[in-house]
């Protein structure tokens, strides 16, 4: 007659295993399935498409602000104005009591420079004295040329004649040592006079030109041109150079620079 075998009764460390193993498991089977509750949610809340077509960060956070009214939304950073001190010696054109002020730092021997020449002579002619202007020598370059420009323009200013110079080399599109000379000499000022103006004040213009560099270095500004509406430098995010004139205007009719859709 065939003898039963017992069974080797669970030592206490197994008995204590199995149950901590059974807890562990169940612990993972609810931990994955909020997971996937918050994935599908997540997925179910977002235009996975239309985030991909954006690329910076800001614009992300306003789609998801969208969807999610109770974010808080992402802070712009406030437009900056500038301290920009004007001299006797800069060149000056309109009304010292207009409403709106455009300062330019500026070469006007600078190819790049000619661009906004032209949108301060359109400025001009449409607004008048309603729009003061002031420009600021910053040479582009530490060439003899950039100098050059800024000295005989300095002559001009000396003179009272310093935005039909200016005009002039704009319409001209390009200049040199020799070009301003007969300019200068075509408005009225003598090669004679020029040669004792050189003499006599060289010392003078160039700190003038050196005023204007340092100020623009105060200022952060590397190479020209730059320009100040009202003190705002276009250029920030919520001031791009292309509406310069659009910004003219709008100071001009007592609005804000910016308007709020833009900001």
């Amino acid at each position: 007659m065939a003898t039963k075998t017992k069974k080797a009764a669970p030592t206490e460390g197994a008995s204590r295993r199995q149950p901590m193993g059974l807890f562990w498991l169940g612990f993972v089977f609810i931990a994955a399935a909020f997971v996937l509750m918050g994935v599908r949610n997540y997925y179910s809340y977002i235009d996975w498409k239309a985030l991909q077509k954006v690329v910076d960060a800001p614009e992300v956070f306003r789609t998801l602000h969208e969807k999610f009214p109770n974010l808080i939304p992402p802070q712009e950073p406030p437009l900056v104005r500038s301290d920009i001190p004007v001299h006797k010696g800069d060149a000056m054109i309109g009304d010292v009591d207009a409403a709106v002020q455009v300062v330019v730092f500026s070469d006007p021997g600078c190819p790049a420079c000619m661009s906004v020449g032209r949108k301060l002579l359109e400025l001009r002619k449409l607004h008048g004295d309603d729009v003061r202007i002031v420009y600021k020598f910053l040479p582009a370059d530490k060439g003899n040329n950039s100098m050059e420009a800024a000295i005989f323009s300095q002559i001009a200013n000396s003179k009272g004649l310093f935005w039909i110079f200016h005009d002039r080399l704009v319409e001209a599109g390009k200049a040199d040592t020799e070009a301003y000379a007969k300019l200068l000499e075509k408005l009225g000022i003598s090669l004679d006079q020029q040669r004792d103006i050189l003499k006599k004040q060289s010392e003078f213009l160039v700190r003038n030109v050196d005023r204007n560099v340092a100020e623009a270095k105060k200022l952060g500004l590397e190479k020209p041109p730059v320009i100040f509406v009202n003190a705002y430098r276009l250029g920030q995010d919520k001031l791009p150079v292309e509406g310069f004139m659009t910004y003219v205007q709008r100071l001009l009719d007592g609005q804000p620079i910016v308007q709020p859709k833009e900001g």
